[in-house]
């Protein structure tokens, strides 16, 4: 599940932001060559890592899945809605603002690339656990940790190094283009969080309510 939810909402990130570019009349922000490289390098080895993952603390303390849950249930299709749409809106906002600087299409393509692999490599750590924070469901994974170190440096390398930017259609960031990018896509954190963080509330009324029905029977 955490696979499949992490791969879903960073393809559909992907594809909103092509097509909703398309839509507005916008340049396209991301080329063939660059979805290749994010579907089978920096997708799949953050996407793998998690087949991997280590089982939670806690999973022989929760109850029994109902067998007619399917893998793609509605609380995932949610999650997936939000995490691509926030994608989308964040990714396609730095490409604007590039472009608008003053910025030449491929410095504006490689801030909108930049800016989608730092929001499915935060939005990693999000896929660890459906209701449970970053905090608590970050246990230790070397496989994992070593996949998003893995993409990070695919990543600089396509920016950074003059000889693969003729392949990739990319060029070099400024520092401060860089940071802006990173720091747009940290904000998955804060939302997914939040959605995390509103879940449990709802959860814990739920349950006070069936205790004390329970009880008053």
């Amino acid at each position: 599940k955490k696979f499949v939810r992490y791969l879903l909402s960073c393809n559909f990130g992907e594809v909103l932001v092509v097509f909703l570019a398309a839509i507005l009349g916008l340049p396209l922000p991301l080329i063939a060559v660059q979805l290749l490289l994010m579907n089978l390098l920096t997708d799949g080895l953050p996407a793998l890592a998690l087949g991997v993952d280590p089982a939670a603390k806690d999973v022989m303390e929760r109850g029994p899945r109902s067998p007619k849950e399917h893998i793609i249930g509605w609380p995932m299709i949610r999650t997936i809605a939000i995490v691509g749409s926030v994608m989308c809106i964040g990714v396609l906002g730095l490409f604007k603002w590039a472009l608008a600087s003053g910025g030449s299409l491929e410095m504006a393509r490689s801030v909108a690339f930049t800016g989608v692999i730092a929001f499915q490599l935060f939005d990693v750590f999000n896929a660890r656990s459906a209701d449970k924070s970053i905090l608590q469901s970050c246990l230790p994974s070397k496989w994992l940790f070593a996949a998003v170190a893995s993409s990070i440096g695919i990543l600089l390398a396509v920016v950074y190094v003059p000889a693969l930017h003729a392949l990739f259609g990319t060029t070099s960031l400024s520092a401060v283009w860089l940071g802006w990018s990173v720091l747009v896509a940290a904000s998955i954190i804060v939302i997914i969080e939040g959605e995390k963080a509103v879940l449990r509330l709802i959860k814990g009324v739920n349950t006070s309510k069936n205790s004390v029905c329970m009880s008053q029977s």
